[in-house]
């Protein structure tokens, strides 16, 4: 009698698991809704890619990818405590997406968290079988500078440029760390490698870097006395700038030199 019973309560769990579990077809629909959200990203559309990540939860709730992109989604609109939530729910779901914990160190970076910045890209970088590791030695660097480890910092973003020479963002980044370092000969070649890179892509890549790092070259050449390099500079960063943050200093700061 006995046995027979716990039978009965073994077929009771089976049967409720299979009522909570979803079935490999909505599994299927899920991972489609997935991958439609995945586009929309990919086209630049968030608000339509969180409508997709969010039925293809309502389907299946643990796909650990889902999350990932969701809580990539949730970061472009600036919604950083579900972008937060979902990252975590990813890694919880599967520890070794990496791509989401190098999102969720850039979320931190975003946030100004600098500890928790470095925190989750150090332990990012612990596991040799991340294949990004330049760029997320290009975040370490950066929290480290706002953390104000001018040191580690330094360290940080030449490794960066030591996997990825022509990283730009890197070079940016070393120039300004060089700059608060005192060190105004390095910081200006650094942002002339920002430039010399740059002049081999479209002409659109990374324009407000380039009028940001010629920005920042004029104000090298300003302080070492070099006032018609400085100007040469500013002329070409107001072009290009336009009404951005550093075409506006740019045109400000060549008010100022003329």
């Amino acid at each position: 009698m006995q046995a027979k019973l716990w039978s009965l309560v073994a077929l009771a769990l089976l049967v409720a698991a299979c009522a909570i579990s979803p079935n490999l077809a909505t599994i299927q629909k899920a991972k489609a809704r997935r991958d439609l959200a995945a586009l929309y990203l990919r086209r630049a559309e968030p608000e339509i890619a969180i409508l997709e990540y969010r039925k293809a939860l309502e389907l299946y709730e643990r796909d650990a990818e889902t999350h990932f992109g969701l809580g990539e989604a949730y970061r472009r609109k600036q919604e950083f405590a579900l972008a937060e939530e979902h990252f975590l729910r990813s890694l919880s779901l599967q520890p070794g997406l990496l791509p989401a914990r190098l999102n969720l160190g850039a979320l931190y970076i975003q946030q100004e968290r600098w500890a928790d910045a470095i925190s989750a890209t150090q332990l990012l970088l612990e596991d040799p079988t991340f294949m990004f590791p330049g760029q997320a030695y290009q975040n370490l660097g950066w929290a480290h500078y706002m953390a104000g480890d001018l040191a580690a910092a330094d360290a940080s973003l030449k490794q960066a440029i030591s996997i990825e020479p022509n990283n730009v963002i890197a070079h940016l980044n070393l120039g300004i760390v060089s700059n608060e370092r005192g060190e105004l000969v390095a910081s200006i070649s650094e942002f002339e490698s920002v430039l010399r890179i740059l002049s081999k892509r479209a002409p659109g890549a990374f324009r407000h870097t380039k009028t940001e790092a010629r920005f920042r070259l004029a104000e090298m050449h300003a302080r070492l006395g070099q006032r018609t390099r400085a100007i040469e500079h500013l002329r070409v960063a107001v072009e290009t700038g336009g009404e951005s943050e550093w075409g506006r200093r740019s045109r400000d700061f060549l008010s100022v030199l003329q």
